[in-house]
Formats: structure tokens, sequence, C-alpha cells
């Protein structure tokens, strides 16, 4: 009688005082097309509380059990079974058991736990990794395959193998948008209080089209330099492989740890194969062709360079880029915005880069911006031959070098390659407009430089061993090895190739 946020129909009362009484009832649970009831069988009112009995409130509580043959659907487009749980005292209820997405797109989707509290007219279900049946975790987002080598979405699935890596990791909230037919996951501040902050993935019920945004994981399994990228993430959900039967089989065994893939190993000193030999030594391709996944990225990069040859390459750049086409922030401006947010730390240097976006220009000092190399957004591609995320665009957006602005669109190439092995490797290519160019790619401790600016490679061999081979605090050994300009070119030409 207090708040009345709940309407018990049909009930039987057994009444054993003013403010006591056992019940039993049925709850009204109306969404979307679905007309529904459940039987609430335990309905307790009492007095409840500290102190003297009759100062004390009067409390209902009830708790329903649903069961598979049910079919009950706690939202438009998920079902549910296990405890609901009511109290009088909140409008929402307590849920407690397993649900599943009725996602047309998604084969054999699986039960997952849920323990939440929702509301019904707006219901946002928690979520971190829940359980199957047989209490294998579920996962969700945008995933690299470690036995296939492929990159692939998981929604509230086992996945392929339980040390894949992360691409879009996502948790927090899932909701159903029932006017757009989508699903949404991620955190609570991008999926309920539609900030530009966190991790989301969003899937079109109909179409089975995947789209992600966040803090992606490229270049994971770098040693001593490291990549840092916010972008956009497209692809759809796998198809079904073939022959396989098309009810969900709860509690599906995770697959056990294959035995890791050979991989053609770039060496420090000459070009990688090309992609035909990469090809022919390969294992045979899956059946089922995956998806393709696209991303926009803008990516930092943190190598280790001598600080006399970045002020090289800065000099370079500063006194030549002034014919060089601008950035066209404005286009993409809500990209931009959410990137710098979700990169940069809270700060006036921020607000002021972000102010900036509006006049077309983007100054991230070197206070807030660490970065070796900032990219506004790269147009990447997975390859599955390559193993690799690569640039697919001539050219792209230079912001600094060594937090110094650029705000260029210069020609470049970029590859990170996230080989099953997890020797992540990472190649960049960077021409100025005054047609010189550097080169760097690493991998197993070593970064091959070469450039055909003669004062750049000048300065590099006249530089004491300490300057190019530096112990690491895992005892390890970090190397600057220049290289021949061939290098180079043989990166060019493989990317050219990955195009095809």
């Amino acid at each position: 009688t207090l708040n009345q946020y709940h309407v018990i129909n049909r009930a039987t009362v057994d009444i054993a005082g003013r403010r006591n009484y056992t019940a039993s009832g049925f709850y009204e649970y109306n969404v979307g097309p679905w007309e529904q009831e459940f039987e609430l069988q335990e309905i307790v009112g009492q007095p409840i509380g500290k102190g003297r009995y009759s100062d004390k409130a009067t409390a209902t509580r009830a708790q329903g059990t649903l069961q598979p043959e049910d079919t009950f659907h706690i939202d438009h487009q998920t079902l549910f079974q296990g405890k609901i749980n009511l109290d009088a005292t909140s409008k929402n209820l307590q849920f407690e058991g397993f649900a599943k997405l009725e996602l047309e797109k998604l084969h054999r989707p699986s039960w997952f736990s849920v323990s939440f509290e929702g509301d019904k007219k707006n219901l946002a279900i928690a979520f971190d990794v829940p359980k199957d049946f047989e209490g294998n975790p579920l996962n969700t987002g945008i995933f690299l395959s470690k036995p296939r080598g492929q990159v692939y979405t998981s929604v509230l699935k086992v996945l392929d193998f339980r040390k894949d890596r992360e691409i879009l990791p996502v948790k927090g909230y899932l909701t159903y948008d029932e006017r757009a037919d989508k699903f949404l996951f991620g955190e609570s501040t991008a999926v309920l209080a539609d900030s530009p902050v966190g991790n989301i993935m969003v899937v079109d019920n109909k179409s089975g089209a995947v789209e992600g945004s966040g803090k992606l994981g490229l270049g994971s399994g770098l040693l001593y330099v490291s990549v840092e990228s916010y972008g956009d993430v497209k692809t759809e959900l796998p198809p079904p492989p073939p022959d396989t039967p098309d009810e969900p089989v709860p509690g599906d065994a995770a697959p056990q740890d294959p035995e890791p893939a050979n991989n053609l190993i770039m060496l420090a000193d000459e070009p990688e194969p090309e992609p035909a030999d990469a090809a022919a030594a390969a294992p045979p391709a899956p059946e089922v062709l995956d998806p393709r996944v696209s991303a926009v990225a803008m990516t930092g990069m943190n190598l280790i360079v001598p600080q006399a040859l970045m002020k090289i390459m800065v000099q370079d750049f500063k006194s030549s880029t002034f014919d060089a086409g601008a950035i066209p922030y404005r286009l993409k401006e809500d990209f931009y915005r959410r990137a710098i947010l979700n990169l940069f730390p809270e700060s006036k240097e921020r607000d002021a880069a972000l102010e900036g976006l509006a006049l077309g220009y983007v100054d991230l000092p070197k206070k807030i911006n660490p970065y070796t190399l900032l990219f506004s957004g790269l147009d990447l591609e997975w390859n599955a031959e390559y193993q690799s995320f690569i640039s697919t665009e001539k050219k792209n957006g230079l912001v600094s070098i060594d937090g110094e602005s650029v705000n260029k669109m210069i020609e470049s190439r970029v590859e990170m390659r996230m080989p099953s092995a997890g020797d992540d490797r990472l190649y960049v290519y960077l021409k100025s407009p005054s047609d010189l160019y550097y080169f760097f790619g690493f991998k197993d401790g070593i970064l091959n430089v070469t450039s055909n600016n003669t004062a750049f490679m000048a300065e590099m061999e006249k530089m004491k061993e300490k300057d190019l081979i530096m112990k690491m605090e895992d005892g390890n050994t970090y190397e600057i090895l220049p290289v021949d300009l061939s290098s180079a070119n043989a990166f060019l030409r493989r990317i050219d190739n990955a195009k095809r």
C-alpha cells in the first residue's frame, strides 16, 4: 500500500494477522508482442527491520520459478528460465537463472547465467563473463582465434580457444533496441548513458551486421614497443559451419588447446617471402569463409628511437608539409571526439584539442601525447593470410611525431601482425612531401630502421653501441638495427600484394 509498484492477480491469501500473510498469485509480465504471466508461488507479507514490532514496516516479498518449457520472455527478444524475486520496496524484479537471446543470425545461441535487477519497460541485463549450464565462460566481443588465425565475433559464446585474443572486448550491460531491432552490449556509460566513453558492440538482429567502438587490442603481443588504438570496427556474425544442427546444445565442451600453427617469420635483415609462398606452407583454409573485418582507428605507437633521429624526422616533416593536405577532422568530428576522449587523460590540453576539432585542427602536446607516432584514423582490414591488420589507404592522417604537431595527410603504410604464436610485429612506412621516407620494422626485440634521408642514416651510423642496444628490465636486449633500403621496398610490395 506504500509504493504500489506491483499488482498480483488472482491471489489466494492466508491472512494470519493485520500485517502477516502468505499467498500465491499471478504476476502480469507483458513485453513486446508477448502477453504473459507467471505464478508467484511464495508470497510472504510480514514486518521487517529492527525495533518494536508495532513500529516495523510490513514488506511483501515473493518468488516465482520458470522452467525452460514455459518459453518466457523477459524482453522482446530474450528468453528466461530460473527464479524471479519480487520485493515490494523496489519497482524492479530480481532475476536469477539463465537467459538466451533470440538473435536471428546467431548460430546456436547459448543459455547464459544472469543475476540482475531489471525493469521490464527498459530492461538492461548486467553481464561480465557469464557461464553456460556446464560452467564454461561465455564471452562477448570481437576476438582473434588462435587456432584459425581469423578475427570473429562472439555473442555470449564459448571462445574458439580459451586464449583467443581480445580485439574489442565488451562487458557491462546488454539491452535490446526494439525500434532499431538491434542488440547493444557494453559498458554502462556507452549502453545506458549514451556516453562516448567506453566499449560498445551493436548487433543487427535481422542482418547479423556487427558494429563496435572502443579501445582495440591491436598488437597486444608486442614486447618493448606498444600500440594503443581507439576505433570503430565493422564485421558480421560468422555463418554456421556446414552440416551442423540448428538447435542449441547446452554446455558444449570448451575446445582443447591446439598445436601451435607454423608461422613464417620475417628475418631482421631480409624481407619476408611473398604471400604465395606463405600460402603454400600454410594449412588448408577452413571450409567456411569468415566475414570481412575492417576498422578505422586513431592509433598511437610507442617505439624506442634515439632522440637525435626523431629530431631529424620532425624537422623534415615540419619543413616540408606546408603543401600537404590537412587532416579533414570536421568530416568525422564525432569519431575524433570519441577517440580523443578515450585515448587521452582528462586535462586542459585535452579540452583544448576537443575545442580545436570544430576549427579543423587538433593539437595534442607531448604533455599528454606520449606517442612516437600518432595517426588520426588508420583504415585497417584484417588479412588472414598475412595474419595482420593492414592499412588500406595510400595516405593517412599523421597527427604528430614525438609529440610535435604535423596534422597532415601523409603517404604511409602500416602493418600490425598478430600471428597465432603471439610474437607480434609492427611495420611502419612514412614518406614526407620532400620524398624522404622512413621505415621501421619491429619483431623479436629488434627494430629494423632504414631511410633514404642521408642525414638520418649518417646520424645512426655514428651512434655508439649503447645508443642502439639497450638492456631491458626483463634482462633481454632491445636493438636498433640499420638495414638496406630494400627492406622498405619489400614491405611496400607485401602491402600492395595484400590488397589484391
